[in-house]
């Protein structure tokens, strides 16, 4: 197994606001916590097609955030775009058994993906629903999409059905569900 230890601010961010949806927090935050520890089995760079793919049991670390999956790509502008567009990373996407966890959220999905430039992370089932919790609260869909606002909090979501099927949405009357982006 491969240990790849990155303290590069853009990585940092990056995943940070890929876990956004489940601690509803400002990713600058997490992104300052330390250093981020990301391990797989391996790591595929192509700078040609400006990918990085990590590959076999992923996961990412920092403090009490967590992000598993069986592969992980994460799409970067080039030098010349990014001093254009300002942003480094385009996109990333957990493929595989996606879990995600912080702060007393629990995240599961087939897929997930986080677009930059859209401010947009979507959460993918597959054979079973997306599926966020926090504590007795519960999100679960075909597919989740939360639209992240210029302040890194959650300002719209949606839960669809997969071909006119249902969602599912359980709040608990003892606790708060932390869908709303509020900390």
């Amino acid at each position: 197994m491969q240990t790849l230890k990155y303290d590069s601010q853009q990585l940092r961010l990056l995943v940070a606001l890929l876990l956004l949806v489940l601690g509803c927090q400002p990713a600058a935050a997490w992104a300052e916590a330390g250093d981020l520890t990301i391990t797989s089995n391996s790591l595929e760079m192509d700078d040609k097609r400006q990918t990085v793919v990590f590959k076999g049991s992923v996961k990412a670390m920092d403090g009490e955030m967590w992000l598993a999956a069986d592969k992980m790509t994460v799409r970067y502008n080039s030098d010349t775009q990014a001093q254009k567009t300002g942003e480094r990373i385009r996109s990333i996407r957990a493929d595989g058994n996606v879990v995600i966890k912080n702060s007393g959220h629990h995240g599961m999905a087939s897929a997930a993906v986080y677009e930059i430039n859209e401010r947009t992370l979507k959460l993918l089932g597959g054979k079973n629903n997306a599926v966020i919790n926090k504590g007795k609260d519960r999100v679960e869909g075909k597919t989740i999409l939360l639209r992240i606002g210029q302040d890194r909090r959650i300002e719209k979501s949606s839960v669809l059905g997969e071909k006119g099927g249902r969602v599912s949405v359980r709040i608990s009357p003892k606790g708060t569900s932390g869908f709303s982006g509020k900390p």
